[in-house]
């Protein structure tokens, strides 16, 4: 949606010209953005997940999301795009790579922490305060990681080859498009399973394999693993020269 959006809005809006704020500036943002989602999480029913019908109000998956994250990410990824931000991650001096690197390590600690605490009980430590913590740091973390792992990816992973010429500017759309391949490629092989004599029902928008007495069961291992390498294989096959192609098309040569 917000891609639709910015196709019909880039046709008239004008340019700004923004050079790319340090990345300090940008996790002082992301910190600040760290307000709107708790402020969100508080007002929609005290945690973030909570499934009220507000979470979900314009088809939003979870508006604390939507308003502290989606949104001001699209937004900042139009302005690098107009931008050339990337230029900034690609001269991105050693010691601020290495602090978001850090900052990204102590993010891992603090989950790390939340989820081990189920596990690994540790004194002083109650349930509460992690709920405190996680309705608070995505939007911070957010900014943190994809900084860092732009830079890192830079630096460590930018190979230059064919391949990754024709597959990088196709990337985006593929993820944008790849829902449709993909689950015309799991109905496909539903059916395959189904004419190999596999009950199978809808419910609600789940597929579920069942027992010849319409009880709820498990398909064999081999056929899940058979199922995965189709789905995988040939999702790919068509959604990259699908998303190459389309992306040439009137109105989406703008949107990717």
């Amino acid at each position: 949606n917000f891609s639709i959006a910015y196709a019909v809005i880039a046709q008239f809006a004008p340019t700004l010209k923004l050079g790319m704020p340090h990345p300090f500036v940008l996790l002082a943002i992301g910190a600040a953005l760290c307000g709107v989602f708790y402020g969100m999480t508080v007002a929609l029913g005290g945690s973030a997940y909570a499934p009220t019908a507000w979470n979900y109000f314009g088809s939003m998956v979870f508006w604390a999301y939507g308003l502290a994250m989606y949104i001001p990410f699209f937004a900042a990824g139009v302005l690098a795009g107009r931008n050339d931000w990337l230029k900034g991650v690609e001269e991105m001096q050693t010691w601020v790579a290495w602090t978001l690197r850090v900052v990204c390590v102590g993010f891992w600690t603090l989950v790390f922490l939340m989820t081990a605490e189920y596990a690994i009980p540790i004194p002083s430590i109650e349930a509460k305060q992690w709920e405190l913590v996680m309705n608070l740091i995505p939007p911070v973390y957010a900014v943190a990681m994809t900084l860092a792992i732009m830079q890192l990816f830079h630096q460590y992973f930018n190979a230059q080859s064919s391949l990754m010429r024709w597959a990088g500017p196709t990337a985006y759309i593929v993820y944008a498009i790849h829902f449709w391949p993909m689950n015309l490629v799991m109905i496909t092989f539903i059916e395959i399973i189904k004419a190999a004599g596999v009950p199978v029902v809808f419910e609600g928008l789940v597929f579920f394999s069942t027992t010849a007495d319409g009880e709820r069961s498990l398909l064999p291992e081999a056929c899940i693993w058979g199922g995965w390498v189709m789905l995988f294989v040939l999702t790919q096959l068509v959604v990259w020269p699908l998303g190459f192609y389309a992306r040439k098309a009137p109105v989406l040569d703008m949107m990717f």
